[in-house]
């Protein structure tokens, strides 16, 4: 992902309107002063949140999931909420109210994930829940029960004005024919999504939930059209997702997912080149719709295999999935559930075993350290002075002002070089999502009990001490600042620097940079020399004062990546700009705004 120099993408802020004000169930809804569009950016809660464990660990971890408005989503039943109907009419919604109220306390923009379903309605007796059997689909005979179950939970929290229908087809999957059953899941959306409309016209439906799974060059079974230097798409997901768009009843926002790894090899490119694969998938999408385009999960690492998986590489290890926790205490004269929640990222859209696909799993990245850095962890920077949140702007004021510069993991905090590593590959995939017009963009959160949490936004809460603030939760919320939805891009315009690769997104106040690797990096944008420790990601308000530097965006946009080197920074047939900035030319052809 080296180029020369440096244009990448900068955004400016938008509004986010307050949500209406909960109604108790059974009162009439008090009517909204106006629709609000979710934020860009949030995350999904998963079986652990900050809701148990040490009292002080927990206040502080929904201190700082308070600390700027972000979607927060959270399915029906599984990663973290009980079934919420075990018997036919029969309801249990303590699980969903428990992590409902953690969204309300935390200020969150509430989304609500229609997954997964309740045992009786797959072909279970009614009365148990086999956790083992979460991915099995609704039996078609119960497609009406799961829509008025759809319906009750609509009902039950008024302030959810965001549903997404079931969860990467779990369980839809033709055997027979080696494809998805997309026919079924268009059928079940249906009926949600016109049971949903009759609750509230208002209600906004998105689906389908579909991976956007790829193979690597070396497979052509199942190749698309559509391919990157991250490998090729599915071509059975191309042919479920056209299925989908042509016979939906109708919809809101359209709901993918995905890894940016191969099924069959991995990483087929260095890491962040293969965060493309955000941007070109994104892209994709949008050619074939208009409708609002959301990323339900997001994934950097590998989905290959079950306990030990490998990469072209060799840069990764894997944190073994945990899936030993038992689910809650049932209620008084509950019989008490059977097998496992899921605690981690369930399979990212892979057909039943038996279907002639390997079974997949995501976990982790492995601590490894680096020469020169003791066990692995980079000293820390004096944490920077941040102001206070800057709130949302409603679109008739003028443009709001800089966001607060930010870094990631400066918090006085030990973080190791591995997962400073997978911040900067997260936060370089975020830039692609900016570039390829994601309009929301969902972080599945994977918080566990104890030892390390890598990834996670905040250190376990079991613990005295837990509730500290991890890097992905910086980054995130600095995203949130300053890339909400419709932001307009600007250049960054490179003057010289000294080693590695500095990946860059800017908006006219602020310019986010990211050192793609193991050693220091030093850039100079404009007047400003900004020295980056390996792995670094920070956000820097250069563009509001270098304003030359970081004109309009007018041409397309190019990668964020580009090479930070003392000379030689205009490509060959790119004429400079004038000195001593050289804009580096683009590595594909983009638009000059989000879509």
């Amino acid at each position: 992902m080296a180029a020369a120099s440096a244009i990448a993408a900068l955004l400016l802020l938008v509004p986010v309107v307050a949500s209406r004000a909960p109604g108790r169930e059974g009162e009439p809804k008090p009517a909204a002063e106006e629709p609000r569009n979710p934020p860009r950016w949030g995350i999904t809660h998963t079986q652990y949140s900050a809701e148990f464990g040490d009292e002080a660990a927990v206040d502080d971890a929904r201190e700082l999931l308070a600390g700027e408005t972000l979607v927060q989503n959270q399915h029906i039943m599984g990663w973290g909420a009980m079934n919420p109907e075990p018997s036919p009419g029969v309801h249990d919604f303590a699980a969903l109210d428990a992590r409902m109220e953690i969204v309300r306390a935390t200020g969150g923009h509430p989304v609500i994930t229609l997954c997964c379903a309740p045992d009786w309605m797959k072909g279970g007796e009614p009365g148990s829940t086999d956790w083992d059997l979460i991915e099995v689909a609704v039996a078609p005979e119960h497609f009406d029960d799961f829509a008025e179950l759809a319906a009750t939970v609509a009902r039950r929290y008024p302030e959810v004005r965001d549903f997404i229908v079931w969860n990467e087809f779990k369980g839809f999957w033709n055997d027979s024919e080696n494809r998805w059953d997309y026919e079924g899941y268009t059928e079940m959306y249906n009926r949600v999504y016109d049971t949903l409309k009759a609750v509230d016209p208002d209600i906004r439906v998105g689906g389908p939930y579909l991976s956007m799974e790829a193979w690597s060059h070396q497979d052509t079974t199942q190749h698309s059209d559509v391919a990157g230097e991250w490998g090729v798409l599915d071509k059975r997901v191309v042919e479920a997702f056209d299925y989908w768009l042509a016979h939906k009843h109708g919809a809101d926002f359209v709901v993918v997912d995905g890894s940016m790894t191969t099924r069959d090899q991995g990483l087929v490119t260095d890491e962040f080149t293969a965060t493309e694969y955000f941007a070109d998938i994104s892209r994709w999408v949008k050619s074939r719709t208009d409708l609002p385009l959301w990323w339900a999960e997001w994934y950097v690492e590998s989905q290959i295999g079950t306990e030990q998986w490998t990469d072209t590489g060799g840069l990764f290890g894997r944190w073994p999935m945990d899936r030993t926790a038992s689910p809650p205490p049932s209620p008084a004269g509950t019989p008490a559930p059977t097998g496992t929640p899921p605690a981690d990222p369930p399979p990212t859209g892979t057909p039943p075993v038996g279907a002639g696909e390997p079974a997949a799993a995501a976990s982790g990245w492995e601590d490894g350290g680096f020469p020169g850095y003791e066990d692995g962890i980079v000293p820390s920077a004096p944490p920077p002075t941040v102001p206070a949140p800057t709130p949302q702007h409603p679109a008739s004021l003028p443009p709001a002002p800089a966001p607060p510069e930010w870094r990631a993991g400066d918090h006085g905090v030990p973080v190791s070089l591995d997962e400073r590593r997978r911040t900067a590959v997260q936060a370089v995939a975020m830039m692609e999502m900016v570039r390829g017009g994601v309009d929301v963009s969902l972080y599945w959160n994977p918080q566990t009990t104890g030892g390390p949490c890598p990834g996670c936004l905040w250190s376990p809460t079991d613990q005295p001490g837990g509730g500290q603030v991890m890097p992905m939760l910086d980054v995130l919320q600095g995203f949130a600042r300053a890339f909400p939805a419709g932001t307009p891009l600007h250049e960054v315009r490179v003057s010289g620097g000294i080693g590695g690769e500095v990946a860059m997104l800017a908006q006219r106040h602020q310019v986010v940079l990211v050192n793609t690797s193991d050693r220091q990096a030093v850039v100079r944008i404009g007047d400003v020399t900004v020295t980056l420790q390996p792995y670094e990601v920070r956000g820097q308000n250069i563009c509001g004062q270098q304003p030359d530097a970081c004109p309009p965006l007018a041409a397309p946009a190019p990668s964020p990546t580009a090479a930070a080197t003392p000379s030689s920074l205009t490509a060959p047939g790119t004429a400079p700009s004038p000195p001593p900035a050289v804009p580096v030319p683009s590595r594909r052809d983009q638009d000059g705004e989000e879509g």
